[in-house]
Formats: structure tokens, C-alpha cells, sequence
């Protein structure tokens, strides 16, 4: 069975490593990045960087589905098409609806190992702040975001407080 894996990658770490090696047993995986298109403070690598950084950990096809809010029927048949998939896999609920209303193909849900510690969202925060995050990403991931100055651009994506000059301590509410 042809199965894509859907993800958003922000960035690749262990639990999407996990889950590549458990269906590539007896599977061919193909990867899909979703995308939206724009950049944000969530989505701070673009879909090309995050195929670099997928290609270098990954022997396998790697695909970039561009969103398409105003169709989910669109967006599952180009799925499709595109990956010559029969399977989905994705722990994310949207992708799940739209695959199993709008096509015939199993969509198979990942077992989430740790999910809270193995999140993209977890990393990002981690990086912006300076707390230790290499460890919940492979090697491979690490090397490219170092390599490419990929880390520098998630950090970029902070958010800046700023204050005005007379604000004083005692005059925050408790």
C-alpha cells in the first residue's frame, strides 16, 4: 500500500521520525508538506525549506500540498493525485474529515509518542527562548536547520514586547 504522510513539519522532529519508520514497515511513505502559503509566527519555515530538511533525513518522495480553504474536496483529490496514494496518514483532525468525506482511502491515525514533548510548537518555543531543544529532533533535521541558518529564522519569528517608557513595576495590576 502507497501511503502520504501529511504534516507541516515545523520542524521535522523525533515523533514525525517515529512515525515515518512505523509505516514505512510493509508501506511505501511518501511525505506530504502542507501549506499555507504564508509565513507566520506558527509556520515559520517555507514549504521549500522544509523539503531541504526532509530530503536530507528522508529516502523518500517529498510533495508540497498548497491549502485550499474554499475546497477540502479539492484539496484530497490533489492530495491524491499528486502522491498516488492509497492511504492517508495524519494525527490531525481536519486532514482526517477531509480524506475520509471526500475519498475512498484509509486514512490511518499514527500512534503519538509523548505528543507534548514532540511538537513542533514545543520546539519553536524552546528555540525562541534559548531552552535546550536539540534532542527532540534526529540528527538529520538539526544538521539542515544549522547548516541552512533555519534556526535563526524560527528565532526571528519571536514576538517583540514593547513597553512604554513610564511603565513602572507598581503600577501592574496583581
Amino acid at each position: 500500500m502507497r501511503l502520504a504522510f501529511v504534516g507541516r513539519f515545523q520542524p521535522f522532529h523525533r515523533g514525525h521520525m517515529r512515525v515515518f519508520e512505523e509505516f514505512s514497515d510493509g508501506h511505501e511513505v511518501v511525505v506530504v508538506v502542507a501549506d499555507a502559503g504564508e509565513r507566520t509566527r506558527d509556520d515559520p519555515l517555507s514549504a521549500g525549506q522544509r523539503v531541504e530538511v526532509l530530503e536530507s533525513c528522508l529516502n523518500t518522495e517529498v510533495f508540497v500540498q498548497e491549502d485550499h480553504p474554499e475546497s477540502d474536496e479539492r484539496w484530497c483529490r490533489e492530495l491524491l493525485d499528486a502522491t498516488q496514494a492509497d492511504g492517508v496518514v495524519t494525527g490531525n483532525d481536519w486532514t482526517r474529515r477531509a480524506v475520509q468525506e471526500n475519498s475512498d482511502a484509509k486514512v490511518l491515525e499514527p500512534e503519538m509518542h509523548r505528543r507534548s514533548l514532540y511538537s513542533g510548537t514545543e520546539i519553536r518555543t524552546r528555540i525562541r527562548s534559548g531552552d535546550e531543544w536539540r534532542y527532540l529532533v534526529p540528527d538529520c533535521t538539526l544538521e539542515a536547520l544549522e547548516s541552512r541558518d533555519l534556526v535563526e529564522e524560527i528565532s526571528g519569528t519571536a514576538i517583540d514586547y514593547e513597553f512604554d517608557p513610564g511603565w513602572k513595576p507598581e503600577h501592574a495590576r496583581n
